[in-house]
């Protein structure tokens, strides 16, 4: 399927920044960016974006294409982006769905082996706007009834990496993972999680989603969503998606993601208002 010609001189950018967790894997990003790229006629400019630059920034530019955005804030965002697909990860646990949760880390030789233990301790978080490094840990929390259940947050810590730096160099206790992100260290980076364990792991939630800007053309990421609901069954995306721990795309509704802005609303009214 072919992007029509009336948007060929448009430029649009590709980016999987949230999951581009090292060069390797950002790579292997690019090759799967590239094949939607040959396989659609779509311009994709596949941008870089490194951390620490902030994803708001680039999740409100006018060019998107196919880029990777947080769920909560795409649930938030007015006008909201236009849906490409979701990745289906391809771990048995994930039973082929776009969904992710936030798995809560410690370092192996601590002596915590129920959350509960950790309480008290320093607790680590992405950026405040994050479902799985904030949002999905303070609603998971929240079931405990208690306002302040650790003494020091540590953070912002920016992404994944970050937060598996912090306890590596011990300057937190527990942090938060994203479980796609996890899958990607053991893909690329193993290393980065040795001497790490993870300790309780919260519930499935809607994984970040590719999207486009609210004004790109409907046609055009109708192509881009056909050409990657089908790459499970494309010989040439198959060693692509087997790459980067996939199993597929979905196609997924935007309100599957209004219970993430319902989850941060309901814990923020709660008696667990803040991390800490």
């Amino acid at each position: 399927m072919r992007a029509l010609n009336t948007h060929m001189n448009d430029s649009w950018i590709a980016n999987a920044r949230m999951y581009a967790i090292n060069p390797a894997a950002a790579a292997a990003w690019r090759a799967l960016f590239e094949w939607l790229r040959t396989g659609t006629g779509v311009p994709l400019k596949i941008m870089d974006y490194p951390a620490p630059a902030p994803l708001a920034e680039l999740w409100q530019r006018a060019d998107m294409g196919c880029v990777f955005m947080c769920g909560l804030p795409f649930a938030r965002a007015r006008p909201q982006p236009r849906i490409i697909a979701a990745p289906q990860p391809a771990g048995a646990e994930y039973k082929q769905r776009s969904v992710y949760r936030t798995h809560l880390v410690v370092r192996a030789d601590s002596p915590y082996q129920t959350l509960e233990q950790t309480f008290g301790t320093r607790l680590a978080y992405t950026v405040p706007d994050s479902q799985s490094g904030y949002h999905a840990v303070r609603h998971y929390l929240a079931r405990f009834g208690q306002p302040r259940l650790y003494r020091q947050l540590v953070g912002p810590v920016i992404n994944p990496a970050g937060a598996l730096r912090v306890l590596h160099e011990n300057k937190a206790d527990i942090a938060p993972v994203d479980s796609y992100a996890w899958d990607l260290y053991q893909r690329f980076e193993p290393a980065a999680l040795t001497g790490l364990r993870i300790i309780a792991s919260t519930a499935w939630t809607p994984i970040p989603l590719l999207v486009a800007a609210p004004d790109c053309p409907a046609d055009l990421c109708a192509t881009l969503q056909t050409t990657l609901l089908g790459a499970a069954d494309n010989s040439t995306a198959q060693p692509l998606l087997a790459a980067l721990g996939l199993h597929g795309f979905s196609d997924v509704d935007a309100q599957d993601y209004s219970q993430l802005a319902h989850a941060a609303a309901e814990a923020r009214q709660s008696v667990y208002p803040l991390l800490a």
